[in-house]
């Protein structure tokens, strides 16, 4: 019954993450704030944690240098967690022991480049052109829509001025890659303080 009691709270303490980070996004609305950039990255991983463990998927994220920007929290939340979710997803029919997602972030020149990596089955050469497509989806009979990755190209272009770009893991798998400007509105980089 010990044991029974452990999950209980474990169960609780976790429910009490999400319902914590669920109501930061209420509350946040669509207004153009300051937020931590590594504390949006890390409420998205608590959110799809549970969603990756059951597909034996572990998840890695390491923050070096805390930054913050200013832009749409919400936004970027969407944007990072439709990125995961896509990762968690590219592990599905990955044969392989080691399934794993990294989320990097580091500063490169004048931008924020934030890296999620998987090492899942990767993305065919004769779809490439068509990943950010609306409505294209290798998952319509599994309850993808096609809309996820449309979706994030367009916040990260249209909200935060950034680019967003794919290329093959070394690992297997696939790497997206946003890469966001330091310097320029609406979103931009600010040290901590």
């Amino acid at each position: 019954t010990k044991q029974f009691v452990n999950k209980a709270v474990s169960a609780s303490m976790r429910m009490e993450q999400l319902l914590h980070t669920a109501q930061k996004q209420i509350d946040r609305g669509v207004g153009g704030e300051e937020f931590e950039l590594h504390e949006e990255i890390g409420d998205v991983l608590t959110l799809l944690q549970y969603r990756a463990r059951i597909a034996g998927v572990e998840m890695g994220f390491q923050p070096k240098n805390p930054m913050r920007l200013r832009g749409n929290a919400t936004r970027f939340h969407q944007i990072m967690a439709n990125l995961v979710s896509n990762a968690i997803d590219a592990h599905e029919h990955a044969a392989r022991p080691d399934k794993k997602i990294c989320v990097s972030v580091r500063l490169e020149a004048s931008d924020i480049c934030i890296e999620v990596a998987d090492r899942g089955a990767g993305i065919p050469k004769e779809i490439r052109g068509k990943v950010f497509e609306p409505f294209f989806s290798t998952r319509l009979r599994s309850g993808g829509n096609g809309i996820g990755l449309a979706t994030v190209k367009e916040c990260v272009e249209q909200d935060f001025h950034g680019t967003i770009s794919f290329r093959d893991n070394i690992e297997g798998g696939t790497i997206f890659s946003v890469r966001l400007p330091r310097t320029e509105s609406p979103a931009r980089y600010l040290p901590r303080t």
